[in-house]
């Protein structure tokens, strides 16, 4: 639903593991994603169900990838988020937030994450580089994971390779051979060093789609 007089962007951010927009103005049908979803109020609350659960209201909430559920603005403003459920940050929310659970309170402010203006600056244009800094770091805070060290020098060619040159170029038996290792051994080492499969890595590289209502 397009709200025609709201100030706010509509715009989908998309990164290598995690893509983003703001939510409002809409009570959604049932529906589900493959990937574990993320909702932060950013004014006061908002309704939530799964299934044909009771509606909660949440501050802040973590919703299981596959799970049906309804999403009620509330007359606010959200920012959603949804995590690749393969990748090692979704298996460490799985694990602290929801466990057998399809949905689970986050029990937090997000402002107290951010810097004072920087979200609402976002919300009213589109600003990827600023927002993903602010993602990654609320991601990160959420469940106290430090960014892991890429000890490996093999990847950090391969990461640096990537960020030389045009994804499209790219294949894996490409950068295979540029760092002296098979295809199959490239891949593992890769997810283990980065928790991120190289094909999405390769994809994700670099991109960030502003897919603007028109």
């Amino acid at each position: 639903m397009k709200i025609e007089t709201s100030p706010y962007s509509k715009t989908v951010y998309v990164w290598n593991s995690v893509s983003a927009t703001f939510f409002y103005g809409v009570v959604t049908p049932p529906h589900s994603h493959n990937t574990m979803q993320f909702v932060f109020d950013l004014r006061k609350t908002f309704k939530c169900r799964v299934g044909n659960g009771e509606w909660g209201i949440y501050k802040s909430v973590i919703i299981k990838e596959n799970a049906i559920h309804q999403l009620d603005t509330n007359d606010s403003v959200q920012l959603l988020l949804y995590l690749d459920a393969e990748c090692e940050l979704a298996n460490d929310f799985r694990e602290k937030y929801l466990a057998e659970h399809d949905i689970s309170s986050l029990d937090v402010e997000i402002m107290d994450y951010v810097r004072p203006g920087e979200l609402e600056r976002c919300l009213i244009e589109p600003d990827p580089e600023l927002l993903e800094q602010l993602i990654h770091h609320l991601l990160n805070k959420l469940v106290n994971n430090q960014k892991k060290e890429i000890c490996d020098q093999r990847i950090k060619n391969v990461i640096k390779l990537l960020a030389a040159d045009s994804t499209e170029k790219m294949s894996i038996g490409y950068l295979a051979q540029k760092v002296f290792l098979s295809e199959s051994r490239l891949r593992f080492l890769f997810k283990k060093s980065t928790g991120v499969p190289l094909h999405r890595y390769i994809f994700g590289t670099g991109l960030c789609l502003l897919l603007t209502e028109s």
